[in-house]
């Protein structure tokens, strides 16, 4: 978790130049895999701190009721968190 925060911290206007010569070293500055690998190495960090925090404040009694209905792991995550993550998947575009 402290490796994020640390990531965080840095500007990504600083990080621009170093890997945007790193892509062009390794040829893909102009292609779909640098625009995927800058990307996901920008924003993940943010969208996962987000994430687990708001999934940290979900309360134990919406489990507990899903589990109460019959509702698998796999039912409750699908039917109560996702539906629960929408707002802070549009919140999650860190910039």
């Amino acid at each position: 978790m402290l490796v994020l925060v640390l990531g965080l911290s840095i500007l990504s206007q600083v990080l621009l130049i170093p890997v945007s010569q790193m892509l062009r070293s390794i040829g893909w500055l102009s292609t779909y895999q640098g625009l995927i690998i800058s990307n996901v190495a920008f924003y993940v960090p943010c969208a996962v701190l987000i994430f687990s925090q708001f999934v940290r404040r979900i309360p134990v009694e919406l489990d507990e009721a899903a589990a109460i209905d019959g509702a698998g792991a796999l039912r409750t995550y699908v039917t109560i968190i996702v539906p629960l993550m929408r707002r802070r998947r549009r919140a999650s575009q860190c910039s």
